[in-house]
This record gives structure tokens, C-alpha cells and sequence, in this order.
């Protein structure tokens, strides 16, 4: 079925703009198509080289056993419209990226900082994979080693410093990835090492809005997550940063 979806979706943005999904794969390792609308996909393409407008990240993952990041379609064009309806967000662009090892998400980010950093640097991130309180799982195990999995541990390696600078004061990361949110988990870890905003579920399930909005001046979001029969318990976590940002 997915397969099928994504045929269709690389049809479609062919017909819309011919070259466009040789484009995505080379610059931005797009493979699956289908994740994501045309018309964001479409926009990506035209602002390729668009250093003066601020932007965010999308970062999906390559392994995806179960197709759940094929369900975020719908998620992204509400992303999509809510920017260009809401004042003062207009501008912003969205950059998606799919990697599937560690090391992509870092040659992504400093590729992007190269390439931008000098004007603006990343306002904000949704990052996808499937997850556990200590890890999200971007591709699978590689030679034994596990170089497609980030873990709460790697966030205290040499390179976060680098990382963090790559994003604005006051950004935001939202991940859809299940369990993440939990208490002294990879979530809470990310907004502590990065001094960051980070919202994450709970429990294993999937993002169902992130709604952008303008607030004293930054964007914002507000963020749901499915909740799937649950009861009413919380299944998300916000971790503000404390000012401190840990080292």
C-alpha cells in the first residue's frame, strides 16, 4: 500500500514540477514521497536556495517497519497553511529531511548551517522516529552497531555543544516518536543539554497537531498527540529550559 502511495505521490509532483524528486533525494535523502503533501514538498523545492526567510525542520526517519510516518500527511498540511495564514509566520519556510543514521542528522545540520546559519539558524523542529524513553530508532542496526539509533547517552557526547548552536534561542523540538516524553528520558535530556523547549508524548503513540502560533514574538506551537481510547491521564511532557543551559 505504501509503496503504491508513494509511486503516486513521485507521479504528481513530476507532473508539477519535472526533476523534482531527483532533487529531494540528492539534497535532502527524500524517499518516501508520500509522507508528505505536494505543495510542501513543492515549496521545499522552489526556496532551495532562499537564505532570507526564517525556517524549521522536519526530520523523519528511513526505517519505518510499521508505515506510521506515512499517516503524517495530513499533520503538514495544516502545518503548511497555518504558517502562511498567520501573521507574522507567513515567511517561514519548512526544510524536510529523512536520514537514517546519527551521523546524516549531523552532516544535515551543518550542511543547513552552512547554508544558512549566517542569516538565520533553525526556529524550530519536528523529529520523527520510532522511540522508547531512551532512544529514536532514524534506520536500523548497521554492521552490528547502532548508528541508526540516537540514545539519551549520545547527548552527552563531545559534538552537542556544536549542535545546540545550529539552533535559535528559544527554539522548539517536537518529537513524534513514542514514550520520548517520559520523565528523565531522552526528551527531558534534549531540552536540559540543548536549553530548548521540547515537547514529546508519554506513551507509545503518534502526533496529531502541531499548530503554529506567534508568541512574544517567536513562533510557538501547540502540539497533540493521538490519544487512541486512552483516558484522560497525561500523555504529553513539555520541558522548558531553566535558563542554565546543563553542559
Amino acid at each position: 500500500m505504501f509503496v503504491s502511495a508513494n509511486l503516486h505521490s513521485v507521479m504528481r509532483l513530476e507532473k508539477l514540477q519535472h526533476g523534482i524528486t531527483s532533487t529531494l533525494l540528492e539534497k535532502y535523502g527524500i524517499t518516501e514521497f508520500g509522507r508528505y503533501p505536494d505543495q510542501m514538498l513543492l515549496k521545499q523545492y522552489e526556496n532551495m536556495d532562499n537564505t532570507e526567510d526564517p525556517y524549521g525542520i522536519v526530520l523523519f526517519p528511513k526505517d519505518d517497519w510499521n508505515g506510521a510516518f506515512h499517516s503524517r500527511s495530513e499533520i503538514f498540511r495544516e502545518l503548511m497553511h497555518d504558517l502562511e495564514r498567520t501573521q507574522g509566520l507567513e515567511h517561514y519556510l519548512v526544510r524536510t529531511f529523512e536520514c537514517g543514521s546519527k551521523i546524516e542528522v549531523a552532516r544535515t545540520l551543518i550542511k543547513l548551517d552552512r547554508q544558512f546559519g549566517e542569516k538565520h539558524k533553525i526556529s524550530f523542529a519536528i523529529i520523527g522516529g520510532h522511540g522508547s524513553k531512551d532512544s529514536i530508532c532514524l534506520g536500523n542496526m548497521q554492521n552490528g552497531f547502532s548508528r541508526g539509533h540516537l540514545f539519551t547517552n549520545d547527548l552527552y557526547g563531545r559534538g552537542v555543544r556544536r549542535t545546540r548552536d545550529f539552533f535559535e534561542q528559544g527554539a522548539t523540538i517536537i518529537l513524534s516518536a513514542c514514550s520520548t516524553g517520559e520523565n528523565e528520558g531522552i526528551g527531558q535530556t534534549l531540552s536540559e543539554k540543548f536549553g530548548m523547549k521540547v515537547i514529546a508524548p508519554t506513551i507509545p503513540t503518534g502526533l496529531s497537531l502541531a499548530k503554529p502560533k506567534l508568541e512574544n514574538g517567536r513562533i510557538s506551537f501547540d502540539v497533540q498527540y493521538n490519544r487512541q481510547n486512552l483516558d484522560d491521564k497525561n500523555i504529553m511532557a513539555i520541558y522548558e529550559p531553566s535558563g542554565e543551559i546543563d553542559t
